[in-house]
């Protein structure tokens, strides 16, 4: 994702969802302790949105929104995985 002269990517790191910003680590979005993956950014207002999933406790992959490095929305009981982030 590119804001401005800055470019944003999400991934994984030893295991661990994270997001880097011109290429240095700016988030690590969860303990590695389950499985998590980023699919989806996107920038607004200096915040940074990612959207993936994260495994819960049964091994079901939930879509979680994560805004600068937090949990911010889980769909609790469907599995699946969010493939795109929009901020309006």
């Amino acid at each position: 994702f590119v804001s401005g002269e800055d470019l944003y990517a999400g991934g994984l790191d030893e295991n661990k969802p994270v997001v880097w910003k011109n290429g240095k680590l700016l988030q690590t979005l969860t303990d590695g302790s389950v499985y998590a993956n980023v699919l989806s950014l996107c920038v607004s207002g200096g915040d940074v949105y990612a959207g993936g999933r994260e495994e819960n406790q049964e091994c079901l992959g939930i879509p979680t929104i994560w805004k600068n490095g937090t949990p911010l929305h889980k769909l609790g009981g469907v599995e699946g995985d969010v493939a795109l982030v929009f901020v309006k």
